[in-house]
């Protein structure tokens, strides 16, 4: 009967052990799976097309690393979603004035994010939204090779606009010179020329001659 008892008491403490262990061990892996997964999306079936709202990053994220390893940067084309894969590129167009851009997936946005896409503040400018804040866009997957030919000739058009508006501001600065240079030379032409000083000749006083007087 002793033997009994004690051989149920080892196996119950044998199980309150193992089960201990298994629930901590359960914990654990809950922690780290939700640490691992706190920038990815609820979205695991991923679509080629959808709809939704687009904002941008904060500038305080300048400078810091993106969920791909690379630094952030505002005036580069990439932008932050949990719709599509890392390394994707998407051509994002604003439903409010069918402006475009195309972007590189490269960051995460927090799981609980609403927003479809985060974007930098090179693509706002081309979205034409920021004063506004929010916009509801459509996100279209593109493939490599048509992304990056289009977002090298961004920069083609920044280069062309930087030249262009050089050349506007020498031919201001050249405008406003010749009318300087005019209004100077009318301004010359008015002014009443120096009269020169005559020097006046000093004149002798004229000596009166003495008149002689004859004695008769």
């Amino acid at each position: 009967m002793q033997k009994a008892i004690l051989i149920i008491g080892f196996s119950l403490m044998l199980f309150m052990s193992w089960s201990a262990q298994a629930l901590t061990h359960k914990k654990k892996h809950a922690k780290g799976t939700s640490s691992k997964n706190k920038h990815v999306s609820h979205h695991s079936n991923y679509s080629n097309e959808i709809e939704g709202i687009a904002s941008y990053y904060h500038k305080k994220f300048e400078g810091r690393k993106t969920a791909t390893g690379s630094i952030f940067k505002h005036n580069l084309y990439t932008a932050a979603s949990n719709r599509f894969p890392l390394n994707t590129y998407v051509k994002v167009t604003n439903l409010n004035n069918q402006k475009e851009v195309y972007v590189l997936i490269n960051d995460r946005m927090s799981a609980n994010n609403k927003r479809v896409i985060d974007l930098t503040n090179a693509s706002v400018k081309r979205l034409k939204f920021k004063s506004s804040g929010l916009v509801k866009v459509r996100l279209t997957k593109v493939s490599k090779t048509v992304a990056e030919e289009f977002i090298a000739s961004y920069s083609e058009d920044k280069i062309e606009n930087d030249t262009s508006s050089s050349a506007a501001n020498k031919a201001i600065r050249k405008t406003h010179k010749k009318k300087a240079l005019t209004k100077k030379q009318k301004s010359n032409s008015t002014k009443k020329a120096p009269i020169s000083k005559v020097k006046k000749q000093a004149t002798k006083p004229i000596q009166k001659k003495p008149i002689k007087k004859t004695v008769k």
